[in-house]
This record gives structure tokens, C-alpha cells and sequence, in this order.
């Protein structure tokens, strides 16, 4: 079992569908926590990884 932990930042709600799709339907990619984030609009720092 892999000790990592994954932290998906996607655009927009249809880009976090398909995530959450790959993630379960077709364990494609591990699983991870999903969050929307748009760097036009917000500012990325170091606080959002931790």
C-alpha cells in the first residue's frame, strides 16, 4: 500500500467528473482528494499543499 497521498487540482466541475471517473470506475489513477481550483482567480501558495 502506497503511503503517498494524492492531491487532484482541476479547472472546473466537468474536469473533476472525469477524476472522480477515472479514479473509481476505471481505477485508472489513485485515489486522491479532488478539488476545484482556478489560478486565474485565486493565488496558488505553498499553504494549499499541506
Amino acid at each position: 500500500m502506497s503511503k503517498n497521498i494524492y492531491h487532484f487540482f482541476v479547472e472546473g466541475e466537468g474536469e473533476r467528473a472525469i477524476i472522480n471517473t477515472l479514479k473509481t470506475d476505471f481505477q485508472c489513477i489513485q485515489a486522491g482528494k479532488v478539488d476545484v481550483f482556478n489560478v486565474i482567480q485565486n493565488k496558488l501558495n505553498k499553504n494549499i499543499f499541506y
